[in-house]
């Protein structure tokens, strides 16, 4: 069966089988790859992976107190059901235990249990007998470039959102367990509730979930505001929006938080520029008195971390760099970890990939110094100086601030607002910016939207081939600004070099597509 035969099969089927249960959750089932799936018995391979967990979470008692307190509230909330081991008796190949294990966030140093659900076993895992369902899910790049759309941004988080959407059988007496870490020993337990939040990233239910979180925006007398919020603001379980003025923005959080807590799914931890926001909602629901929101994101690793200052409403770099051995290894593990969203620190990050080009290069241009070199092996000591004052230079982006709004406050939501996009290429890079430009009535602001800087293609032999990457990426990224952003710009203005080069051939349209085809290709 084809993927798009797949897509399809799993909308229709989430479509027909998402439901409200008693409680008020929103409950839906797993759609599975056969009618009838048979599961292996994986119950003493993953009982033997949970105690050996508990022996070492035993010794560390801070850590254990810390997993056994969230696990109690899920019991207590009806979320997970104990169930001892002569109660649940399923039927051959009708239930699954999955692994679990305690994590601690490297940042915020919370400790959370996940569950394998990709774990294997006798070569399947419970993913695998799962139809995946296609990725509905927003870009950061798109969430990011709507939440600096308008003046007064403000932020909000759903309450351990993986907890709150129940799951009922796929199959015919089909059992999702796993052990339960407790003090003395583990026992086995139901998963009433689908525990997502898992650190081996389940793809399938995040699919699942993100398409459950939009249902309730499907009625007829909803917000089309807090519904646009909703669809398209919202990066996992993190919301970014914008508006134009206090009343709007509160207009659209008040709502949202509506249509989400009549299915029990709470919207928290508010934040925004302006204070003046904050008062239209209680305490408990706004986010402790921070003055900086760390745009996190738990499902992609970052060592440049991107901050939102609210007092001064305007982004901010840190920079937490990885200590690694000097070798080709370690460099891997420092230059390639670096993501950042916004990308308007993207110049800074080249310098390593281009270091990393140097120290790594392909195997036709290998030095004789680094042929014999490992991946763990020490490198030459003339390319430390280099890699040092690189890394000492990532110290100082904490310097690099953008303001949040894409326009200057002063001017009216109604300026005229055009779309400058440059690209250009040298012999080793290829970059390419992406400009807003606003104005009325004699007042103008340039607002930097996006930006990419990439190492020029090892196949690229000619300045002519580079420009027309250029040329070709600075077309993708208005393509992708056009969708993200959804705005009508008065003009719009690219500037990629390599056209000028269709005045250097006289000939026609047709046969010069065919040449930039063969250069790019």
């Amino acid at each position: 069966m084809g993927t798009l035969q797949d897509d399809r099969r799993f909308l229709e089927f989430a479509k027909q089988s998402l439901t409200v249960n008693g409680a008020g959750f929103l409950s839906l089932k797993l759609l599975f790859r056969d009618q009838d799936p048979l599961l292996s018995n994986n119950r003493e391979p993953v009982k033997c992976r949970s105690i050996g967990t508990l022996c070492q979470m035993k010794k560390d008692p801070e850590m254990l107190r810390e997993c056994l307190s969230p696990t109690g509230k899920l019991i207590n909330t009806g979320k997970v059901e104990v169930v001892e081991e002569n109660e649940l008796t399923p039927l051959p190949g009708k239930a699954w235990w999955i692994p679990c294990c305690a994590v601690r966030h490297k940042k915020k140093g919370k400790i959370r249990m996940v569950f394998d659900s990709s774990a294997y076993y006798m070569g399947t895992s419970l993913n695998n007998k799962q139809v995946q369902g296609p990725d509905q899910g927003n870009k950061l790049s798109g969430v990011l470039a709507r939440f600096r759309k308008e003046n007064i941004g403000f932020s909000c988080d759903i309450e351990v959102m993986f907890h709150m959407f129940y799951v009922t059988q796929g199959g015919p007496g089909l059992h999702a367990v796993f052990f339960l870490i407790q003090e003395q020993r583990p026992k086995q337990a139901h998963r009433r509730v689908p525990c997502f939040d898992s650190y081996f990233w389940e793809q399938t239910k995040s699919r699942e979930v993100t398409f459950a979180l939009r249902a309730p925006c499907e009625g007829e007398n909803v917000s089309e505001r807090a519904k646009q919020f909703i669809t398209s603001n919202f990066y996992v379980d993190d919301g970014l929006g914008s508006a134009n003025t206090i009343d709007e923005a509160a207009e659209t959080l008040i709502k949202a938080r509506g249509i989400l807590q009549q299915f029990n799914i709470r919207l928290h931890k508010i934040a925004s520029s302006d204070t003046s926001l904050l008062k239209s909602f209680p305490s408990s629901e706004i986010a402790d008195g921070t003055t900086y929101v760390d745009f996190d994101f738990s499902s992609m690793q970052s060592t440049l971390g991107v901050y939102w200052d609210l007092l001064r409403d305007e982004f901010m770099v840190q920079s937490n760099i990885l200590d690694r051995p000097f070798t080709k290894r370690g460099i891997l593990g420092v230059v390639n970890p670096p993501y950042n969203g916004i990308v308007f620190v993207s110049p800074e990050i080249l310098g390593g990939r281009l270091l990393q080009r140097q120290i790594i290069p392909s195997r036709d241009s290998l030095p004789d110094d680094l042929k014999p070199l490992g991946w763990d092996n020490p490198l030459p000591k003339h390319f430390r100086r280099d890699w040092d004052k690189w890394k000492q230079s990532l110290n100082h982006l904490y310097l690099t601030k953008v303001p949040s709004p894409l326009r200057d406050k002063p001017l009216p939501c109604d300026s005229i607002r055009e779309l400058f996009v440059f690209a250009d290429s040298s012999q080793n890079v290829i970059e390419v910016l992406a400009c807003i430009k606003s104005s009325k009535g004699g007042r103008i602001s340039m607002s930097f939207l996006r930006g990419e800087s990439k190492v020029a293609p090892r196949q690229a032999k000619s300045i002519p081939r580079l420009e027309i990457c250029a040329a070709l990426r600075a077309l993708q990224l208005l393509t992708e600004i056009l969708l993200d952003l959804r705005d009508d710009f008065k003009n719009i203005y690219v500037y990629p070099t390599a056209l000028l080069f269709s005045d250097i051939f006289e000939i026609g349209g047709k046969d010069f597509r065919n040449i930039i085809v063969h250069w790019v290709f």
